[in-house]
């Protein structure tokens, strides 16, 4: 992981969490809006946000009476939204073409503004945009002090640090 501390690199990032973010307001997510966007050579090739796969379905949070399952939603995560996207506009589906220079740029939104968020968490979305040849990811992050910080990520460390966090936060009591 590299954190961005040049000004000028934050300030080139930053533009593409706003465009991020922008997706994010689309979406209906009554938990978290998230956008994302996937950059080639400062070119957007991929843009999505999280939506729940059958509108109708949204949100099975509110018939839960108790927290025997951390997550029960059936939405498609904005990641996954933006690598379907890179392939059916930009790549046609096929793997084969260079996925150099390709990183992922992840935004939190409340409010409508982009927000800090959290560390790698989702091994789902990891391992898909990992298996589909992105190379990095962009994170802009809270830090436990109240800060916050920009962490560009290789994609083999963010799906290690997806998984750590997964089995830290999501394993099953007995």
């Amino acid at each position: 992981m590299r954190i961005i501390t040049s000004k000028e690199e934050r300030r080139r990032l930053m533009k593409y969490i706003e465009i991020a973010a922008d997706l994010g307001t689309q979406s209906t997510c009554k938990k978290s809006q998230r956008g994302f966007v996937i950059v080639q050579y400062n070119q957007i090739v991929g843009r999505g946000y999280n939506r729940p796969t059958v509108p109708d379905l949204c949100c099975m949070r509110e018939a839960m009476t108790d927290q025997s399952r951390k997550e029960l939603c059936d939405a498609e995560h904005a990641e996954v939204m933006g690598t379907l996207d890179m392939f059916k506009h930009h790549y046609h589906t096929t793997m084969d073409r260079s996925m150099i220079a390709t990183m992922g740029i992840h935004a939190k939104v409340k409010d409508g503004r982009p927000v800090p968020g959290g560390e790698p968490s989702c091994p789902g979305c990891s391992i898909l945009m990992l298996s589909s040849g992105i190379e990095a990811m962009l994170l802009w992050e809270k830090e436990a002090s109240g800060g916050e910080k920009m962490c560009l990520y290789d994609m083999k460390e963010f799906n290690r640090r997806s998984l750590e966090y997964h089995l830290r936060h999501h394993r099953q009591k007995i």
